[in-house]
Formats: C-alpha cells, sequence, structure tokens
C-alpha cells in the first residue's frame, strides 16, 4: 500500500477500478472513493486494488464480548486482537485508555443474584441461626438470631427487614429469585 503524491504522479483510467475510482486523501484529512479524473484538494492517492484485504474481526470466544469504547472500563481483564494472525491475546495491563483503532473484548459478568423478602417463616428457617445486621450498622456488628414468624423477623415485617438488614457476610436478608 503505497500513496502517490498527486503532484508527480497523476490518476489515470488504468489505475482505476471498473467504475473508474481510486482512493483519494484530501488536503483536510478524508479519504475517500473517487473518480480518477476528480483530484480538486487531492493530495495523495492510491489505485484500490492496492489495498489490502479485508480481514473480519473474528467472534469473541464464549464468554466475551467487544468492547465499547465509549462506556467500557479497562479492569485488566481486557484481551486485544493481534495484527499478525487475528487472534485474541491478553492486554497485559489495566487502567489505560483504550487505544483507537484497536479492537477489545472483555469477559461476560455473570448477572448479580437477584432476591426478594422473605414471604413467611418457612423460607426464613434454613437461615434462622444466621447473624445479622441493619445496613447502616458498622460492618463488624454481628446481631445474634432472633425470633420470627410469619409475620417477620423480631418485631419487623419481612418486606421492612429486606429494605433495612442484611445477615452478617454482607448478603440481603432475603432469599435468592433462582
Amino acid at each position: 500500500m503505497r500513496w502517490r503524491d498527486i503532484r508527480f504522479e497523476k490518476p489515470t483510467e488504468a489505475d482505476s477500478d471498473e467504475d473508474g475510482a481510486v482512493l483519494m486523501l484530501h488536503r483536510d484529512g478524508k479519504v475517500g472513493s473517487y473518480g480518477f479524473g476528480n483530484t480538486y484538494k487531492t493530495i495523495a492517492w492510491m489505485p484500490l486494488s492496492e489495498l489490502p484485504a479485508f480481514t473480519p474481526i473474528p467472534d469473541p470466544p464464549d464468554g466475551w464480548r467487544l468492547v465499547d469504547q465509549t462506556k467500557d472500563v479497562d479492569d485488566g481483564r481486557a484481551m486485544t486482537l493481534a495484527a499478525d494472525d487475528n487472534t485474541w491475546i491478553t492486554r497485559g495491563f489495566s487502567g489505560r485508555e483504550w487505544c483507537e483503532g484497536n479492537t477489545y473484548i472483555i469477559p461476560i459478568d455473570p448477572p448479580e443474584p437477584q432476591y426478594r423478602p422473605f414471604a413467611n417463616a418457612a423460607e426464613f428457617e434454613p437461615y434462622e441461626n444466621r447473624f445479622w445486621r441493619y445496613k447502616d450498622d458498622i460492618p463488624t456488628v454481628r446481631r445474634s438470631p432472633q425470633f420470627y414468624s410469619d409475620d417477620g423477623h423480631f418485631s419487623d415485617g419481612w418486606d421492612y427487614c429486606f429494605s433495612r438488614k442484611q445477615f452478617g457476610d454482607g448478603s440481603p436478608f432475603g432469599i435468592q429469585i433462582k
């Protein structure tokens, strides 16, 4: 792939493709495919036949997705596309800006588990001996298990408990939705 300076070499019909076009680089930095005789504002050109063959980006492996460089943050797990053999390789560093023009993939994180309040005493029974704390308690607070019924935990209803309490390990005071 070699640009030709328009001052020294002009494109001819022999340089153009079947539509009569060549690739032209304009003074404003724009590149486009134009008719070989349309050289206004052109500083360089090349025959379209000299462009390298387009190699499509391979699909990411299972469990990975392409990076959206406007939204995703590099947390050190990204891989980039190796230009020489079109395979995915480890990027090797994190916390840097994405390099414009490069293609990256990152692992798809599993969805966060969803919870709901306990519905009754029977649902809470497997958790009855776990320590708990209020969400605004310091993390080292561990409250002992207390009385519970179909109406709630101690004197609090199940919905209130779900919104204000958590188990000692920080997990929600509710049951995981499967």
